[in-house]
């Protein structure tokens, strides 16, 4: 349901494509089965990827990255500059999970898609994603 969900909304909005990093939200998915939808995403598109949750008031997520990507030092980065943004997060380099309102989404997506990632991605050796992007994982 979460991929399909995702696949026609993409179908729908193909410029979503066009962001170094992707964020997909909807409403009701199930909390378990983000994540394996954001390692699907993942292997897809070979970008950084967010898939959240959201139930009425709050959002639960999870991403997957690539290792030419730390995904827990983008969250800093995120939370460094918009602390009240996210509720919690937590994980590593290549996987993470988070909360924040449902409200926050867009704001998150601004700064996961445009923002304070794009300058870790900036930062990243572009050989590294090169070879990711063409090679798979290095």
């Amino acid at each position: 349901l979460v991929l399909s969900e995702i696949e026609q909304r993409l179908a729908d909005e193909p410029a979503l494509l066009q962001q170094p990093a992707l964020v997909f939200e909807g409403e009701g998915w199930h909390r378990g089965v983000v994540g394996i939808a954001a390692g699907r995403l993942l292997e897809r598109f070979h970008r950084p990827v967010l898939v959240i949750s959201c139930n009425g008031l709050e959002a639960h997520g999870s991403g997957r990255s690539m290792p030419a990507f730390h995904l827990l030092e983008a969250l800093d980065a995120i939370h460094a500059e918009e602390p009240e943004l996210l509720q919690l997060y937590g994980g590593h380099a290549a996987a993470a999970g988070l909360a924040l309102r449902s409200r926050d989404i867009p704001e998150l997506r601004w700064a996961w898609g445009y923002g304070y990632v794009w300058a870790v991605i900036a930062a990243t050796t572009l050989v590294q994603l090169w070879f990711f992007r063409r090679k798979r994982w290095i």
